[in-house]
């Protein structure tokens, strides 16, 4: 090297040779000079002069690397050599002297060399200046017992670039992150001055204050041009603390939405806890992006979770909260609307960061509207005040119901180019088939009376789709698609909106080749009649699958399938005993039971629906128990119905229906017993008019006056009913 030979100009195998044997030599060189132990000293002692000359010339040669010229030097040498120094540093615990200068610096060089190929060198370093643990592939940092670096805002800006990179090599859609980074980002959010609280209102369109702002539901799904109210919307952001840290709280609220989202069921105040403060952070990240389309999303959703957990739990708690719950959806609505907004004005701006997360986000915005606008709370959200009611218009239930099955076709629309586009799985980031999407949309189409063929086949599409294991501990299937579509034939069926051999089509089986039986379609639409062959073999295939879903359910999670079974042979075949005797299990009538249902939220039953299947079951079970007559049934109800309010939402319609019930059976009871009323009071007539020829056989003759009084008396302590009228509306053979 000193008569001008480059290193860079070795052979290939010769240079491989090179750099293996300056790092034995600098390795050496670092064990002379700071020796780890007292064996190490006492060979030092022997040898000195030759390990000396050795640790000379290797910094000597180490010098003439320095000296070639950049173009010369393979960058992959520099980050081996800064590798080789911090594990020597490190091995004798004084890599972070100096205030951490040295590891500093490594972050430096190794973010500017190739940032993917360092990141293991990066952590290390991170974990050695600031105690954090970034592990990428399982690979943990040696412990070095530094001393950790107290953060200011250019060493938080450093660290944070690393938590980043971090985070985003995580797999997708997890965020599971370690409790020292969580750590980690908490400190650096507190040494960074947060924005401040009006420039939220700031970044907002049209409104000073926009989540507190009402629905303008006809404004706000327009996705037109924008306009001059965001033409500058980018333009407002907040850099005071530097343009390194704009994820931070990004970042932090993701975490605390996935601690959420993997939370104990059984903690509400707590899950409500961690919601509102992912929100805060959503809002501050905003007040620095307001285009960041993840964080609208994400602070939509959070929304959409705090009015889910007021519909979870209780009844009266909806009662009691319903205005509360109803500004939660408003605000999830608005935030969704913004979401779709940005997305569709800003796609070159902010794209989603990957591909399925447009795909989940219109699903979710139309799993929110339909929410919004279906039991328990019904359109609540979209009230307008009298001052909004005069200049805009609240949307009616078909409108708003149609746009949420917009949302669903867009997420339909964007799954089939993802399908069509990325037929495998492409780094790491699956293709999916979401069969929820199918699902809501037949549910939305039913709603809106399309077409009886279309909604069975999104139905059918959704049942394609169904993974064959249920992601929730317990619940061995997915039954909610299969038995929507049975669902919906057996109504249109009876409603004469589909041909029996549609049914046919999606239920017939073949029992022998287990094929599909599809007769050809009759001419034209007929009456549902039972006693027709064609009618009766689609009612029997209704009931077969509805049977067969009831017997996959070996948890009986799933009660829908019960009810609409019970549902059918009562409507259908008049049989209301046979109905009470498949709907029973889903009641505990025993008093000495606690509760009074035996009914279980399924994985995808939305939140507080759980309450109206409850009015509906109890409905149902008394009208079950009028047409039977079963008083002592009624009687069972009204006592369970007490300490029931927990889960009735509707009390005065279930006690009405209950009175109702109660006195039909009075009603219809009176005849009968009057009627053996007056055969057991012939009967004693009878018998007592034997006793007394007996004892006019044996007695004396009387007085004829004493005769006539004794008679009347007889008569006057009768205990014959003399005043009874029969109804003339009812006759008994009626009855």
């Amino acid at each position: 090297m000193e008569n001008g030979h480059s290193v860079a100009n070795l052979p290939a195998n010769e240079y491989k040779k090179f750099k293996k044997y300056f790092r034995i030599l600098y390795k050496t060189s670092f064990e002379i000079l700071f020796p780890k132990t007292e064996e190490i000293v006492n060979s030092e002692a022997e040898l000195s002069e030759p390990l000396h000359i050795l640790c000379v010339r290797t910094w000597i040669l180490f010098y003439h690397l320095l000296k070639e010229k950049p173009s010369d030097l393979d960058e992959e040498d520099f980050a081996e050599f800064l590798v080789t120094v911090h594990d020597q540093l490190g091995e004798r615990f004084i890599c972070g002297a100096d205030n951490g200068s040295f590891l500093k610096f490594c972050i430096k060089t190794f973010t500017e060399l190739h940032p993917s190929e360092n990141r293991v060198y990066e952590y290390q370093c991170c974990h050695c200046l600031y105690r954090v643990v970034l592990s990428v592939d399982t690979e943990f940092p040696w412990d070095h017992k530094t001393q950790p670096v107290e953060l200011d805002i250019k060493t938080a800006e450093l660290l944070f670039k690393n938590i980043r990179n971090y985070i985003n090599e995580k797999p997708f859609r997890t965020w599971q992150i370690k409790n020292d980074v969580k750590d980690t980002l908490d400190k650096i959010a507190n040494i960074v001055i947060p924005p401040r609280d009006d420039r939220f209102d700031q970044c907002s369109w049209r409104t000073q204050h926009f989540l507190e702002s009402e629905i303008n539901f006809y404004e706000a799904i327009q996705y037109k041009e924008h306009d001059h109210y965001v033409s500058d919307l980018g333009a407002v952001s907040y850099r005071d603390g530097g343009e390194d840290i704009t994820d931070l709280y990004y970042f932090r609220g993701k975490i605390l939405q996935y601690q959420f989202k993997t939370r104990t069921k059984s903690n509400q105040t707590r899950a409500i806890e961690t919601l509102e403060k992912a929100i805060e952070q959503f809002t501050y990240d905003l007040s620095i992006n307001p285009l960041r389309f993840a964080s609208w999303y994400a602070l939509g959703a959070c929304y959409a979770s705090l009015a889910d957990e007021n519909l979870t739990w209780n009844a009266e708690e909806i009662k009691n909260n319903r205005g509360k719950i109803a500004n939660y959806q408003r605000k999830s609505f608005l935030c969704y609307a913004r979401a779709a907004k940005v997305i569709t004005w800003f796609s070159g701006q902010q794209s989603p960061s990957v591909p399925t997360e447009e795909v989940n986000f219109w699903r979710d915005f139309g799993y929110q509207v339909y929410s919004m606008i279906t039991e328990p709370m019904s359109m609540d959200a979209f009230q307008l005040n009298p001052y909004h009611a005069v200049l805009w218009r609240k949307p009616s239930f078909e409108d708003a119901c149609a746009f949420a099955a917009f949302c669903f076709g867009k997420a339909m629309q964007h799954e089939r180019y993802l399908i069509e586009n990325q037929p495998d799985k492409e780094n790491g980031i699956p293709t999916i088939h979401d069969w929820r999407i199918p699902y809501m949309l037949g549910k939305c189409y039913q709603k809106l009376q399309r077409n009886p063929e279309v909604v069975i086949q999104l139905y059918k599409l959704a049942v394609d789709r169904t993974p064959e294991k249920s992601g929730v501990s317990g619940q061995e299937k997915i039954l909610d698609a299969e038995y929507k579509m049975t669902s919906a034939l057996s109504k249109y069926l009876m409603e004469n909106k589909i041909k029996p051999s549609i049914v046919e089509k999606y239920l017939g089986i073949d029992e022998e080749n287990g094929e599909v039986v599809h007769k050809e379609p009759q001419s034209e639409l007929g009456i549902f009649d039972i006693q027709k062959p064609e009618y009766r073999n689609a009612y029997d295939l209704i009931c077969s699958k509805l049977e067969d879903i009831r017997k996959a359910d070996k948890t009986k999670w799933h009660h829908r399938p019960v009810y609409r079974h019970a549902w059918l042979i009562f409507n259908v075949e008049q049989k209301p005993e046979i109905a009470i005797t498949i709907l029973s299990p889903l009641f505990h009538l025993k008093l000495t039971s606690k509760t009074f249902m035996n009914v279980w939220k399924p994985e995808f039953e939305r939140s507080g629906r759980h309450f109206i299947y409850v009015h509906e079951y109890i409905s149902f079970f008394m009208d079950l128990a009028k047409a039977t007559l079963d008083f002592d049934l009624l009687n069972k109800m009204s006592e369970k119905l007490r300490k029931a309010s927990n889960i009735i939402l509707k009390d005065d319609i279930i006690q009405t229906k209950l009175a109702d019930a109660y006195k039909h059976v009075e009603e219809m009871k009176k005849p009968i017993i009057d009627e053996e009323m007056i055969d057991d009071q012939n009967n004693e007539k009878e018998e007592s008019d034997e006793r007394d020829d007996i004892k006019e056989e044996h007695k004396e003759p009387s007085n004829n006056v004493m005769s006539v009084a004794s008679l009347i008396t007889q008569d006057n302590d009768s205990p014959m009913t003399i005043d009874f009228v029969e109804p003339a509306s009812n006759s008994y053979s009626e009855i």
